[in-house]
């Protein structure tokens, strides 16, 4: 109408160049094949149980978002694998689109300062109420101590109440480097990934999602909510 104005805005950051240029493409990342969103974990376990917690609960909710989940260096090595997480969290941090959706899960072995360092490099402010959701330290030590207990019976095939010491020990056994990474649980012998395999095959087969998980089960489904939720 005659009363409407054009407003003319100078460029004055490259976050701004970079919002500008997928809008004037599409209007969003996932118009360019990028994902929705970005789920850091650590090791190839954590990405099989955060990756199938999430696409359960995106084929529950019936939602349609390619929200990718990534991980960073090994299960054993912790040392490379935080250097590894680190570069991942810089990479994605320089993507002004991504910057205030991304989130993270870590074990709670890692150095409360590491946690601190990977929060301030999103710009998360510690006194917010999103930042403990987004960049998540779990209640445990190792992922494995997520893994649904009876899951962990049914595979090993020993009574329920023998999973808690045998784990401990299947986990002490996998970081022995001399042991390449393998450890034994009941009758089950391997990789801490293999393990991971056999426990969601499990949990898929049964129907089980965050409930069912021994520890950790209300935070890793808060996060994925809130990732869910802020996503394209």
């Amino acid at each position: 109408g005659a009363d409407e104005q054009v407003t003319i805005k100078q460029i004055t950051s490259v976050a701004d160049l970079h919002v500008t240029v997928f809008n004037l493409l599409g209007g969003s990342p996932t118009d360019l094949f990028m994902p929705a969103n970005i789920v850091v974990v650590e090791g190839a376990s954590d990405y099989l149980l955060i990756n199938y917690l999430l696409s359960k609960l995106l084929a529950d909710r019936g939602a349609h978002k390619d929200i990718a989940v990534h991980f960073a260096g090994s299960d054993n090595e912790i040392p490379l694998e935080l250097k590894s997480l680190d570069q991942v969290l810089k990479f994605n941090a320089y993507i002004p689109l991504y910057r205030d959706k991304i989130c993270g899960f870590f074990d709670r072995q890692k150095k409360p300062k590491w946690i601190f360092d990977a929060r301030g490099l999103l710009g998360l402010e510690e006194s917010s109420t999103n930042t403990p959701i987004r960049i998540r330290q779990l209640m445990v030590d190792n992922i494995e101590q997520s893994y649904p207990i009876e899951v962990l019976a049914s595979i090993a095939q020993v009574p329920v109440g023998d999973i808690p010491n045998l784990l401990n020990t299947f986990i002490n056994q996998t970081k022995d480097t001399s042991g390449q990474g393998v450890g034994k649980l009941g009758r089950f012998e391997g990789s801490k990934t293999q393990l991971a395999n056999k426990v969601v095959r499990v949990m898929q087969r049964r129907g089980l999602g965050f409930e069912a998980l021994a520890a950790s089960g209300d935070e890793i489904e808060e996060t994925l909510k809130w990732a869910i939720n802020h996503a394209y």
